[in-house]
């Protein structure tokens, strides 16, 4: 479907300990959570996937875009707010490890639903 169908766009979200662009391990160690500053620690990425199929070439062009923000300029808009606080307290522990957000969750949801 990547080469013969499309383009497809996609839009994913996380929180993050830094606003460092690259998260791969091998070349970047995010420092690590400290429960009692996690607001203050947050930054808030999206990335807009696209995928382009070339099929006279048998081939596919995937990009990323990304925006990083700091955690609290997204939660100064309270639909934003409402919303954020909404979809990590509907994560379950799977997700959250994914997500790399064990432990800090519920003090993010707790901010962002006082602020």
């Amino acid at each position: 479907a990547m080469i013969q169908a499309g383009p497809f766009v996609r839009y994913v979200w996380g929180i993050h300990r830094d606003g460092e662009l690259c998260h791969n391990p091998r070349i970047h160690q995010a420092p690590p959570w400290d429960p009692d500053r996690a607001v203050e620690q947050a930054w808030f990425r999206v990335e807009r996937q696209t995928t382009h199929g070339f099929p006279r070439l048998n081939r596919a062009l995937f990009t990323i875009r990304y925006w990083v923000v700091p955690l609290v300029e997204v939660a100064a808009d309270p639909w934003q707010r409402e919303r954020l606080a909404t979809a990590l307290a509907g994560m379950d522990e799977a997700e959250l490890a994914y997500k790399g957000l064990v432990g800090v969750r519920d003090r993010l949801v707790g901010w962002l639903q006082r602020t």
